[in-house]
């Protein structure tokens, strides 16, 4: 079994309400806000840094309470100006390089189902770059969610070609971090949804995303969503049933 289908977190069979997945990314460095993002009710994805520290106790506590894990893997940003930290992937990096900076962060922690880009609007947009990560993933079985930091990614259009489960994020919920932003953009997640039968939305563990979440996340139910993991978006994209096991 892939990895990507081993450590996901099992969800029921779909029932026909839309389904929404919700993304922590940036986790790991802030470890008070990190620990109530862990708190949240879920199933949730969180998403670790791969240069945080205290990485296996925080990811363990992350999967005992129930959510998914994804390696947030720094890739090079259109803007030199803009630090994406250390060990990122870079354009100018030749194939052994890509290959040996994707061994070293996936090597932080265990039991995630896959990866996601951290900036990257540059390298994403990388065919050659994006192709060694991909063939990379896929001998690892491993799943990619496309952050979509730049609307010139090829990050899709490569994982389809090695044949690698995807999923893509649709809203991001804390581009501005106010609650009046969060507010409107929780409800772009939810007509997403609605038109499209799923959605993913990705934020960060603050405390504006982090209060906006408390209160909206005990009502996605009622209003007829299913939360899930990101895992559950990649197999319906494939047309596969993960609680089934088909």
């Amino acid at each position: 079994m892939p990895a990507w289908r081993k450590f996901a977190v099992a969800v029921a069979p779909a029932d026909g309400r839309k389904q929404i997945a919700i993304v922590i990314d940036d986790a790991g460095i802030d470890r008070k806000r990190t620990a109530r993002a862990i708190r949240l009710p879920g199933p949730l994805t969180i998403s670790f840094l791969t240069y945080a520290d205290g990485l296996k106790r925080q990811t363990a506590a992350a999967h005992a309470a129930g959510h998914e894990l994804l390696v947030h893997m720094a890739m090079e940003p259109t803007s030199a100006a803009v630090d994406p930290g250390p060990n990122v992937l870079r354009i100018a990096d030749d194939a052994q390089a890509i290959r040996d900076k994707l061994s070293l962060g996936l090597s932080r922690f265990d039991g995630y189902v896959g990866i996601n880009n951290h900036m990257g609007s540059r390298f994403t947009a990388n065919e050659a770059g994006m192709a060694v990560v991909m063939e990379a993933l896929h001998e690892r079985g491993l799943m990619f969610l496309d952050s979509r930091t730049s609307g010139g990614t090829v990050g899709p259009a490569e994982a389809r070609k090695f044949g690698i489960p995807l999923a893509e994020r649709n809203v991001f919920l804390d581009n501005k971090p106010t609650a009046e932003n969060l507010a409107h953009q929780l409800a772009e997640l939810e007509r997403t949804a609605e038109r499209q039968g799923y959605a993913v939305a990705i934020g960060h563990p603050r405390d504006a995303t982090l209060d906006a979440l408390e209160a909206w996340l005990p009502k996605a139910a009622e209003k007829g969503f299913e939360l899930v993991p990101i895992s559950a978006i990649a197999a319906r994209r494939m047309g596969i049933s993960v609680a089934q096991g088909k």
